[in-house]
């Protein structure tokens, strides 16, 4: 295998992405690789172009990456570019050259607080009843049935889930 389709495939593995067909080489299906995830599984989906060199430096253009992260928008990912550096021994490096703005977004993303959620919903309290309660009503003005029975079976799931607040 050559050392550019490892890249691709390690890189693929590694970040659960989509292999593209003829690596990219079509019009409808570009990049290395993609997640195909649906966004509710995962809010920063990618779109990945893999480079590798066996040189001391490798050349980015500013017009390269900026097609490409234009390129991935319109499908609705971030673009990011995976470079590998492989040595004579064997041994490699990788890299990943990402856009500021995208990488804000994932850097805010990683330090979002699930332990405190998941620690507020671990008893009962008055508060929590009156959220339930609130949610109850709001669900009466839900026009969708299918809407509205699953806000209701969530509501219920919580409420039954939560023991009551030790004394």
């Amino acid at each position: 295998m050559p050392n550019w389709q490892r890249h691709e495939k390690d890189i693929q593995e590694r970040f659960g992405l989509s292999p593209t067909v003829c690596s990219g080489n079509k019009w409808d299906d570009p990049s290395d690789g993609v997640d195909n995830t649906h966004y509710s599984e995962n809010v920063f989906q990618s779109m990945v172009d893999c480079k590798v060199t066996s040189k001391k430096s490798y050349r980015l253009s500013r017009l390269l990456l900026s097609e490409w992260r234009e390129k991935a928008r319109t499908f609705g990912k971030v673009f990011w570019l995976p470079l590998r550096f492989e040595y004579e021994d064997g041994e490699t490096q990788d890299w990943i050259v990402i856009h500021k703005d995208d990488f804000g977004e994932l850097y805010d993303l990683a330090r979002e607080p699930k332990v405190v959620v998941e620690q507020a919903l671990t008893f009962r309290t008055e508060k929590i009843e009156d959220d339930l309660d609130y949610l109850y009503r709001m669900s009466r003005k839900i026009k969708t049935p299918d809407v509205k029975l699953r806000l209701l079976e969530i509501i219920e799931d919580i409420s039954q889930e939560l023991p009551e607040a030790p004394e």
